[in-house]
């Protein structure tokens, strides 16, 4: 599971010509302390290849954590020197691809909820800093009324939510969805974790997204849902007119349902 990144050539001297000495210093201080906290952990970085992609080039992989007697499932990038490249690709100086394992401090205060649910039972909760979400993953188990996650990354926080239905989190009736289709590499993260979070039966999703900024996204999410292992059909369709800043946005309103043996449900426009 967590594991070192590899100290090849190529990352040395991405971050020799990308960045500024001290920030290269910085980033590679940062390399050796997470190659010895995360080999605190386990030894192994192996995973199960998951066919979803965060962004060109960033695979997914699951992992199982072992937090006490509890088996966490983590959905995490395959490869963190990817992710690595991708900062210095985009100058992000300021950021770290060291969110992509979990670390010592994760597995001991998730351990801790476990063995004291009391802490957090009926409560809201909020991890901050959250990672893959260890934590917060601990804390719904352990019974929390509601649990949210806070991260500067938006990587993470995908992360965070597709491990948190790997792990088997709460079912829902319905799943609403605003604007989560505008970037390309959204599009399959999302349409992976809405069946797990959806219950079996009579179970809707509500999607609202920009009828022109980027209809490919749409069209491919609504294939993805209708071709799944668990397949879904669109319901209901419709379009809002949405005024604000003096602009006016065409809004596309979709609900769908999970499909069901021998289920024929046509599409009304409202």
């Amino acid at each position: 599971m967590p594991g070192s990144i590899p100290q090849g050539k190529h990352v040395e001297l991405a971050l020799g010509l990308c960045l500024q000495p001290r920030t290269a210093q910085a980033y590679l201080h940062k390399q050796q302390a997470f190659n010895s906290l995360a080999h605190s952990v386990t030894d192994e970085d192996e995973g199960v290849p998951l066919d979803i992609t965060l962004e060109p080039g960033i695979r997914l992989m699951q992992q199982t954590l072992r937090v006490g007697d509890m088996a966490l499932i983590l959905v995490v990038p395959a490869d963190i020197d990817a992710v690595m490249d991708m900062y210095i690709d985009r100058g992000q100086e300021d950021r770290d691809p060291y969110w992509t394992r979990p670390w010592p401090s994760a597995v001991a205060l998730a351990q801790e909820i476990l063995e004291r649910p009391e802490l957090v039972r009926g409560k809201r909760v909020c991890e901050l800093g959250a990672g893959l979400g260890v934590a917060a993953i601990a804390a719904a188990k352990a019974g929390a009324a509601e649990v949210v996650v806070l991260d500067r990354e938006p990587l993470a926080l995908q992360c965070a939510l597709l491990s948190a239905v790997a792990s088997g989190g709460a079912k829902y009736d319905v799943v609403l969805a605003c604007d989560v289709l505008y970037e390309d590499f959204s599009v399959e993260p999302v349409a992976a974790a809405v069946p797990s979070m959806l219950k079996s039966s009579g179970t809707r999703l509500l999607l609202t997204d920009p009828a022109h900024r980027t209809e490919h996204n749409r069209k491919k999410f609504i294939e993805l849902l209708r071709c799944g292992r668990d397949p879904f059909q669109v319901e209901e369709m419709a379009s809002r007119d949405i005024e604000m800043d003096a602009t006016t946005t065409d809004v596309q309103l979709m609900i769908f349902r999970r499909s069901l043996g021998g289920d024929t449900i046509g599409v009304k426009r409202l």
